[in-house]
């Protein structure tokens, strides 16, 4: 995202002020005069562009004089909070088309990165400001830390499901192929071959059978990297949009998974087939 060209400037103090002189007098009187005549105000809550005033208030006093009111403020209830978040969401309908140009302006680029740390530790150590100052890079992706987690857990869970589906199918498929040949299991057995070679052959084909599910699997999923999906933040009200991508360590970690499970649902029925008599496979037959 581009974001508005700014610099931030050197601190320096401001220079001394001569309030012998009258013009600087007069200005400082002035200016406290001013704010003077609107201590004790009230303020009006705005929700929508509506002017709003509750029953309850919230006084803010001086602390050096606690009987002098600084201003007076409404004190917002149940009632306003639904009126608060349509206004919100309508709000966001026009938000959301505003182009990335104009919503860059809300972000100041730093002129030298480097100065990150020290721009960071004097915006935060501002008592007049309640602000934290992050990286547009962490600020995104602690935005979407919530929505990656839930879609981890999401994943995980059905993963866990469909992959004992998926063992249960392997071992019934085995199972039907080892009945399937008992007599090529018996005439193998009588020709000599012993049952490691009997259990090995049905493990090495349950193995083929997971790797190819696993390697459909991987293709299927590979398209869904030119998918973008997006969502909204209910407590920023900003669109989150993100992508799946697929790297070469998904795809090794994603074919062993299938090989183990290819094992895992094959084993019990090749142990089986092992475990056949000579006599009773070419019974069967």
């Amino acid at each position: 995202m581009a974001t508005l060209a700014a610099s931030i400037r050197t601190f320096s103090n401001e220079p001394l002020e001569n309030f012998r002189r009258a013009e600087s007098a007069n200005a400082m009187r002035a200016a406290i005069d001013k704010v003077r005549s609107e201590l004790g105000r009230e303020h009006e809550l705005v929700i929508g562009g509506r002017r709003i005033r509750t029953a309850d208030k919230i006084r803010s006093v001086n602390p050096a004089h606690s009987d002098q009111v600084v201003g007076i403020h409404q004190k917002a209830g149940h009632e306003q909070i639904e009126p608060a978040m349509q206004a919100a969401l309508q709000a966001f309908e026009s938000w959301k088309n505003v182009p990335v140009e104009e919503r860059a302006a809300l972000i100041f680029r730093l002129a030298d990165s480097d100065r990150f740390d020290a721009v960071k530790s004097t915006i935060e150590s501002d008592p007049r400001l309640t602000l934290e100052a992050k990286r547009e890079t962490r600020f995104y992706a602690d935005q979407s830390e919530s929505l990656a987690k839930f879609i981890s857990y999401l994943g995980t869970t059905i993963s866990v499901i469909f992959s004992f589906g998926a063992n249960i199918g392997a071992m019934i498929t085995m199972y039907a192929s080892v009945a399937s040949r008992t007599s090529e299991i018996g005439t193998l057995r009588a020709l000599g071959f012993p049952r490691t070679a009997i259990l090995v052959a049905f493990l090495v084909e349950a193995l083929t059978l997971g790797l190819l599910g696993g390697v459909i699997g991987i293709v299927a999923a590979s398209f869904m990297q030119a998918m973008s999906i997006s969502t909204m933040n209910f407590q920023t009200f900003a669109e989150i949009a993100f992508s799946f991508t697929m790297t070469p360590g998904i795809v090794a970690a994603s074919l062993a998974f299938a090989l183990a499970m290819g094992f895992v649902g094959g084993f019990l029925p090749a142990a089986r087939a092992a475990r056949m008599k000579i006599v009773d496979a070419l019974r069967a037959a």
